[in-house]
């Protein structure tokens, strides 16, 4: 399920614990534990006018069609505000929650996206946005006021990442 969708559950009691992309503000209402950092790049088809760079500025992308995940994903959000902050607008094509999917997009030639940087491939070439580490965090999600289960202890004991209840 969508990463959004398992911060809602959490916060609705549904579920105990969701490693899921992690909000890009501050959420008081979970617990939020960052894992890890993954880096996000451009991927661009290998015949895209940009191709021929390994790095481009913001503007350069807005002269082309954009496929982004869905606006109410904390990625989309993450892309959204960093071109908001630059007043640029961003040439919507398409979008999907699923990345695979738009990689795919990507090497129809469809537009550019901005993707995890271990997920752009041998037909697509991926680009760094001059000025911006973009990346966006990975973690884990839990309920502030809720105990988890033994299973779920027993889980995260396994990872090593047992919290001190």
């Amino acid at each position: 399920m969508d990463s959004e969708e398992v911060h809602q559950r959490i916060r609705a009691g549904l579920l105990d614990l969701g490693l899921a992309t992690l909000p890009p503000y501050q959420d008081n209402t979970l617990e939020l534990h960052q894992l890890w950092n993954e880096s996000l790049c451009v991927a661009v088809p290998l015949n895209h006018k940009l191709a021929q760079k390994d790095s481009v500025d913001l503007g350069e992308l807005t002269d082309f069609p954009a496929l982004l995940p869905g606006t109410h994903t904390f990625t989309h959000q993450i892309i959204e505000q960093l071109f908001h902050d630059r007043k640029l607008h961003i040439r919507m094509a398409l979008s999907s929650n699923y990345l695979h999917t738009l990689l795919s997009m990507v090497e129809a030639g469809l537009g550019w996206s901005i993707l995890p940087a271990g997920l752009t491939g041998d037909k697509t070439k991926a680009l760094l946005i001059k000025g911006h580490d973009l990346h966006r965090s990975l973690g884990m999600v839990l309920h502030p006021r809720r105990s988890l289960s033994r299973a779920n202890q027993l889980f995260l004991g396994l990872l090593g990442l047992v919290r001190h209840i």
